[in-house]
C-alpha cells in the first residue's frame, strides 16, 4: 500500500514544471505517538497531463485534508506519515507498510 500510494503521488504531482502550495488553514495536534495536522490548501501552477485537474480539484475542495503520523520508536526522526485522508476525495491514502 505504501508504495502504491506514493507511485499516485508521484502521477498526479510529477507533471508540474511550477508547483506552489498556500495554506490557507492549518491545525495541529499530539497525543502521545500520533500527531495529526489538518490543513486546507490552494495550489497553482503549470505542467502537463493532469496538473490542471488536480489545481482545479483540490482548489475546490471545502474540507480539510488530515496528516496522521505514528511514532515507533524514541528518536526525533522515528515518525512516520502513516495516512492522508480527505473527506471529499474518493478513499484516503494509507502509507503504512502493513
Amino acid at each position: 500500500p505504501r508504495e502504491q500510494a506514493l507511485g499516485c503521488m508521484k502521477q498526479l504531482l510529477g507533471a508540474f514544471f511550477i508547483f506552489n502550495i498556500d495554506t490557507k488553514f492549518l491545525e495541529v495536534s499530539v497525543d502521545g505517538k500520533t500527531a495529526k495536522a489538518a490543513a486546507i490548501f490552494k495550489i497553482s501552477g503549470n505542467g502537463a497531463g493532469v496538473s490542471q485537474m488536480v489545481v482545479d480539484t483540490v482548489n475546490h475542495l471545502k474540507q480539510p485534508f488530515v496528516f496522521v503520523w505514528k511514532k515507533e520508536g524514541w528518536k526525533p526522526g522515528d515518525w512516520k506519515l502513516a495516512t492522508i485522508e480527505q473527506p471529499e476525495l474518493e478513499g484516503a491514502l494509507h502509507l503504512d507498510d502493513q
